[in-house]
This record gives structure tokens, sequence and C-alpha cells, in this order.
């Protein structure tokens, strides 16, 4: 009988980095709720210096599945699920940005008095866990590095990992996961000929388009990027590097330090809002 497969392994298979698997198990992260807790001071501790892998890795343990993090609990039988689902909470990141109080577990219809405090208090400890850091409006994280195609390149770029998709919401056609360059002198954003035919993409005009050396005339289509949980409608151009220009940037905030890029969410300011 095959032996069942352990809270990391399937996390890193899912990320393709289950090279790390018997690192980080024999160093006591074993369990879902070890895995939410990872952080950058952790990766530093297990020796993960590749950015890239250090993004994946950070990017996946905040998208968890909360139903994953039920089962850990020893609730996945109890149909809590239907109720997070309900309030919108789907990932790890969605539970840390909410305020866990009796509202919220009558909401999610965790009446059991066992029950109910054995989430409220593992909810409020990843809350304090994570209460100095930086990213409560996280979005996705970026890194420094070669993105596919630049391998011979001397310097690294900053590569912010997504989706292009032919429209907003579910059901839609998209690209499989792409490690864009971040290319903020550029107000489009570019990605494969083939992979716009593939998405069938809208044509909506030609521009000019002007090169190191020369200009060419260039179609430009509309696409939808997906850069976390968040879309935004952008103009394609074809081009054989996929990158994001500075239209994208816009609509976040930037923590970029010698290893990661975090792409924050730009909340309006209260008088913007009034």
């Amino acid at each position: 009988m095959a032996s069942r497969s352990s809270a990391v392994e399937i996390f890193l298979d899912k990320i393709g980095l289950e090279r790390y698997r018997s690192r980080l198990e024999s160093q006591g992260y074993q369990t879902v709720f070890d895995l939410c807790l990872i952080e950058e001071r952790d990766l530093d501790l297990l020796s993960i210096r590749d950015p890239e892998h250090r993004a994946k890795i950070l990017e996946a343990a905040a998208v968890l599945d909360i139903e994953e993090w039920l089962k850990h609990l020893g609730l996945e039988s109890e149909n809590y699920i239907e109720g997070f689902r309900a309030e919108q909470i789907n990932t790890i990141r969605d539970l840390k940005q909410r305020e866990i109080n009796e509202d919220l577990l009558d909401s999610l219809e965790i009446m059991i008095p066992g029950h109910r405090k054995r989430v409220k208090w593992a909810a409020t400890f990843l809350k304090w866990h994570s209460a100095e850091e930086p990213d409560t409006s996280l979005v996705v994280v970026g890194y420094w590095g070669q993105p596919p195609g630049l391998v011979d390149n001397q310097h690294p770029f900053l590569c912010v990992p997504g989706y292009l998709k032919s429209d907003t919401g579910e059901g839609t056609l998209s690209s499989q996961l792409i490690h864009f360059i971040v290319d903020s002198g550029s107000d489009v954003v570019t990605a494969s000929e083939s992979l716009i035919a593939e998405l069938q993409l809208p044509y909506l005009r030609n521009v000019e388009s002007r090169g190191a050396h020369a200009a060419a005339d260039k179609p430009i289509y509309r696409g939808v990027i997906k850069l976390g949980t968040e879309e935004m409608q952008v103009e394609v151009m074809p081009e054989s590097i996929n990158s994001v220009g500075n239209v994208v940037m816009r609509r976040f905030k930037h923590y970029i330090n010698e290893t990661l890029h975090r792409w924050l969410k730009d909340q309006p300011h209260e008088e913007e809002t009034e």
C-alpha cells in the first residue's frame, strides 16, 4: 500500500520544488500550520537562497487553501468550508486580513463551543504572527532573477509571477503561470505572438513602437493580467519576452529589497473615498 503524501510534499510538489522536502521536514516544518508561518527568515535558516524559489514558497504559503487549514484543525468533516467560501475566505492570506470576532464566527456558522474556540485562537495566532509584517495588503511576491529566455544575461531583472487572460473572471482563457519582467519604461504588457493567438485576444489598433535602434509598426491587443487575486485590463503588444509595464506598476505600492519585490494593494486615502 502506497504511503500517504505529507503536507509538505504536496505543498512543494504544486510549485515544482520537491527538492526541498527533506530539508523542510528535517528542520521541523512538517504540517500545514508550519507552512502557514513560513517567512523570509525561515528560508534563510533553511539555506534556500534562490530568489525565484524563495518567492514561490512565500507566495504558495500565503495562498494555501483554507480547506487545508481546516483539515489541520481536524474540522474537515464539519462542513465549515462552505461558510468560509461564502465569506470569501479562500486562502490563508484572506484569513489574515479578516477581523476574527464573534460576528465572523457566527457568519461562518461555527457554533460548537470547542470548534469555535479552536478556530478563533488558531486564526488569531496567524494574525498575531503577521502583525509586524509590511505586507498585510500583499498581492504577489516578485523577485530578482532571470526569466525564461534570458538565461545568459549578466544582470538580474525584477520578475513577477502572473497570468495573461482573455477577460476577467472565471471561465475565460488563461495562460499557464508566466514570469514577467518588470519593465517600468514600457506602457504595455508584452507577450509572445503565439500566446496572444492562443488566448484569442481582440485586436485594438496598430502603434509605432520605438526600440533602441529602429521603430516598428506593432499591433495592440486587449487582455487581462492577473497578479495574485488582482485582475486588470491591459494593452498587450507582441514581443519575444513577457513583461509588464508602468501602467500595471502604478496600480500598486511596492516594497523592494535585495531579494524580493512585494506588490501591495494601493489603498485609497480616506479623503479620496468620501
